[in-house]
């Protein structure tokens, strides 16, 4: 018995010196931090919004956040929030919407309408230090004024960092049309002109302003009346803007040294506002380059050749500002007078998009424009490709159901009907998805789950709910409501 409680006693001055240990570690670290630092860390958002914000036209805004005064430690099960607050519409109301757009951590499409939250399910830890970067696309439906806010909330909603900027939004239907070749090359003159096409008056014009960005020096000419010569510097003309002003200038270029340039092309008036802005990216070729990517003459009309004189490249990225209006209709009636029609030109961006040279969210969301425009929906990509169905699609409860063999084939599955027990089998490397014929479950590697519609026969042909069969084979699934598209992309 006296050699057991000796045993105790030695086992518990054991445990605590080492609890005493630790504990004294502990708080000599705790004490060390706090000597030092604060707590908890502090954090910020920065972020600025174009000078020139335009209704129905999308803006890039880069939000940073980052720790502004770092602490001991950081926190737990957090997220991001965004917000937005109409205060009033020009028209008098306060119905105005915003639409937030980015790419998540895993490469998915993230569209949140007015405010939201964005960020893992349960939230993430945040470390002490820490900073990142997102590039968001915001538009606004409606000219007026709004509150803006980027916020972290903890679990219980609290915030912890925010950054909240009012914004004025406007309505200004001009642009910039940039024709310049295709192909720029190094020490050669260019020949390329620039207009500005609107429907309204600008009775505050007062200049036209013209700059370049890039890595040397780039002389510039007026072929005309005036005969200006500028250089990156830039330089300005007098502008009297009415409606229906279409007023082409010819310019002569010549780039030095190759590499990447912008020219940035400004309507300001008296009181030094923006009234109209542009750019277009340029990307010259050093001179033992040229020739090399040349295309069939039938190719990318869009990029300046042939008889568009890059008027679908215009109309490309006056798409991307926003909505269809009354300049979008001036751009198609010029490619109507060059016998280009909108169906062409929503085949020349399909045709990149395939090709690997467009691909990005804005590239299906101007897409969707032009489907829009000409009534079609529901187109669906997979891999780049846009696929077609003898049967189309189908929306049931919210969900779209379409042709399974078509879709799992295109995913690189291999697929099988079991007549016997009415399913369809879909296998690829190690994943197995069985549907079930108007059953509201599915089953993944035997594993059962549930569905919010379940697979059915629709003219002959069996139609399954794409967003679970394309995410179950390992495939990232995006939607885009403007034209409705579905974008399907096995992930790398």
């Amino acid at each position: 018995m006296k050699k057991a409680i000796a045993i105790l006693l030695i086992v518990g001055l054991v445990l605590g010196s080492m609890t005493s240990a630790a504990f004294a570690k502990k708080s000599i670290d705790t004490l060390k931090c706090v000597e030092k630092k604060p707590d908890y860390s502090t954090y910020e958002f920065k972020f600025d919004l174009p000078q020139l914000l335009l209704a129905d036209r999308d803006a890039k805004v880069d939000v940073t956040f980052q720790t502004k005064v770092e602490g001991c430690q950081g926190y737990d099960k957090v997220n991001f929030k965004v917000d937005s607050e109409c205060i009033l519409t020009e028209d008098g109301n306060n119905d105005g919407q915003v639409t937030f757009a980015a790419k998540d951590s895993e490469g998915k499409n993230l569209i949140i309408i007015n405010g939201g939250i964005w960020g893992p399910q349960g939230g993430f830890q945040l470390p002490a230090k820490y900073q990142a970067a997102t590039n968001w696309t915001l538009n606004f439906s409606k000219a007026g004024k709004y509150n803006i806010s980027f916020a972290l909330i903890d679990q219980n909603g609290k915030i912890v960092a925010n950054t909240e900027k009012k914004v004025t939004v406007k309505v200004v239907d001009g642009l910039f049309l940039f024709n310049m070749p295709q192909e720029v090359v190094e020490d050669e003159t260019v020949d390329w002109e620039v207009s500005l096409e609107t429907e309204q008056s600008f009775d505050n014009a007062a200049k036209l302003e013209m700059k370049i960005e890039g890595p040397a020096k780039v002389d510039l000419k007026e072929i005309g009346t005036n005969n200006w010569n500028l250089t990156n510097a830039g330089g300005y003309w007098n502008a009297d803007i009415d409606d229906s002003y279409n007023k082409i200038t010819k310019w002569q270029a010549v780039f030095p040294q190759n590499g990447k340039y912008t020219i940035r092309l400004r309507l300001i008036s008296e009181e030094g506002k923006v009234l109209v802005e542009d750019s277009l990216d340029i990307d010259v070729k050093d001179d033992s380059a040229k020739g090399d990517d040349k295309d069939d003459e039938e190719d990318d009309d869009r990029n300046g050749k042939g008889k568009t004189h890059g008027l679908l490249n215009a109309l490309y990225k006056h798409l991307a500002k926003g909505k269809i209006n009354g300049g979008t209709l001036i751009l198609l009636e010029l490619l109507k007078s060059r016998g280009i029609d909108l169906e062409e030109a929503i085949e020349a961006i399909e045709k990149d998009i395939e090709k690997g040279l467009a691909g990005t969210c804005r590239d299906y969301e101007i897409l969707g424009k032009l489907y829009k425009e000409k009534n079609r929906e529901r187109e669906v990509f997979i891999n780049g490709k846009r696929a077609k169905f003898d049967v189309p699609p189908i929306v049931q409860d919210g969900r779209t159901l379409l042709p399974f063999r078509q879709i799992a084939e295109a995913l690189g599955a291999e697929v099988k009907w079991d007549g016997n027990e009415r399913k369809v089998i879909v296998k690829k490397e190690n994943k197995t998805v069985e549907l079930f014929l108007n059953k509201k479950y599915a089953k993944v590697n035997v594993e059962k789950v549930e569905l919010d519609v379940p697979a059915r026969i629709h003219k002959n042909r069996t139609v399954i709910p794409i967003r679970f069969l394309a995410e179950a084979l390992d495939a990232n699934v995006d939607y885009y409501p403007e034209g409705s598209i579905i974008v399907i992309v096995n992930k790398k």
